[in-house]
């Protein structure tokens, strides 16, 4: 508690801080490794004091005012002499390639869901360095966020702060009950531990309103699949589709209001009901229409509001083969030149927008295991088996 300068649990009128055990149970190695913290507050201290003391060789400190880290900077050298301290303001002040990268700041946070802690283009391009491992954030609302979706979907590994929040509180529990210590690391203990930390993600998706939006070209699977997440969440009532709710909102089909009024009568539509929905004070897994999110209107409106973005990113000759012999859509009675234009087009926009991006050319069920252990939890998908 006195390294931290902070108390979260008292016993026998004695002060502990059980965040760095919580901190710690991540399993990040530092050992010979370079960091980059995001944010100075408290929870930032922790993760850099855990860093240094396990070895880490550099640590830079990302700060709006790096001018008044002085004093801290002093101290760490002083505790941690075999490691580099550095505070900035830019990334452009440094050219070190990170090993880990720790979000220790609120961006991100419910029900600002869509912040990030780093311009998005620099966060990618630090993500797609050969040297990262692995990035943490400790945010815990939503379970995963962008900053951690962003990261999975470059293939690098995310620790979301739900486990850091359980694991201090498990900490505490340790202190408050010593008689009891040794039992929490009994097998039977930690799979209860670990199920009750996967079951507190889904009461924080259902506590607190989130929008997922699924985005695709036409036959990605938008749809089946948002129902089937909604499904093995047991929120089954989560589901939208937002062709289905603007048609019983019109009265009549999609193909009919496009054949009749035109395709941008049915954009208009889209944006209404895109903004109804995301103005709903519950948490929705939304099946968006392939050309809602193309508007760079209703993409900021979707980014405003919090939502998620998960990109289902099929193949074209998928998507041709998935509907041949459908004349329900609309965009697809077109030449071939036309509809790999269309699709081309599309799918850079998809790319671009996505927080989290699934290929959608593999059967339904391996895109739903991997979609439910990206968004809730590393390991959700073995709970449903």
């Amino acid at each position: 508690a006195g390294l931290f300068s902070a108390v979260n649990t008292v016993y026998k009128k004695k002060g502990y801080n059980t965040d760095a055990a919580g901190f710690a149970a991540a399993g990040f190695s530092y050992q010979g490794c370079r960091l980059l913290v995001l944010g100075s507050g408290g929870a930032a201290r922790i993760m850099i004091h855990t860093a240094a003391a396990g070895g880490a060789a550099e640590i830079v400190i990302k700060s709006r005012t790096p001018e008044k880290l002085k004093d801290l900077l002093i101290s760490l050298r002083s505790r941690y002499p075999q490691c580099r301290f550095a505070a900035i303001s830019d990334l452009r002040e440094t050219e070190a390639a990170f090993h880990y990268i720790l979000n220790a700041t609120p961006l991100g946070m419910w029900p600002q869901a869509g912040g990030l802690p780093l311009p998005r283009e620099a966060y990618l391009r630090l993500l797609q360095t050969k040297e990262i491992r692995a990035v943490f954030d400790a945010v815990y609302n939503p379970p995963a966020t962008r900053f951690v979706l962003l990261a999975r979907s470059s293939g690098v590994r995310a620790e979301g702060g739900l486990r850091m929040l359980f694991h201090q509180a498990v900490e505490a529990q340790k202190i408050w009950h010593p008689e009891l210590k040794e039992r929490f690391d009994d097998p039977g203990v930690r799979e209860t531990l670990r199920r009750g930390r996967q079951g507190l993600a889904l009461k924080l998706f259902t506590d607190f309103p989130q929008k997922i939006l699924l985005t695709g070209f036409m036959a990605a699977g938008k749809s089946t699949l948002a129902r089937k997440l909604s499904e093995a969440i047991g929120r089954p009532e989560a589901f939208v589709d937002s062709d289905d709710y603007i048609e019983k909102a019109a009265g009549r089909p999609v193909r009919e209001i496009f054949r009749k009024e035109g395709e941008a009568a049915f954009r208009l539509m889209e944006k209404k009901a895109l903004s109804r929905l995301l103005a709903m004070d519950e948490s929705l897994i939304i099946a968006t229409g392939g050309g809602m999110l193309q508007d760079p209107e209703l993409l900021s409106l979707a980014r405003s509001a919090g939502a998620l973005i998960v990109t289902l990113d099929v193949p074209l000759e998928e998507a041709l083969r998935r509907t041949a012999g459908d004349t329900a859509r609309p965009l697809l009675n077109k030449p071939r030149k036309a509809v790999e234009s269309l699709y081309n087009k599309r799918r850079t926009n998809y790319l671009e927008a996505a927080d989290l991006v699934i290929d959608a050319g593999r059967p339904p069920e391996e895109c739903l295991r991997t979609l439910q252990s990206m968004l809730f939890a590393e390991d959700f998908a073995a709970d449903k088996k």
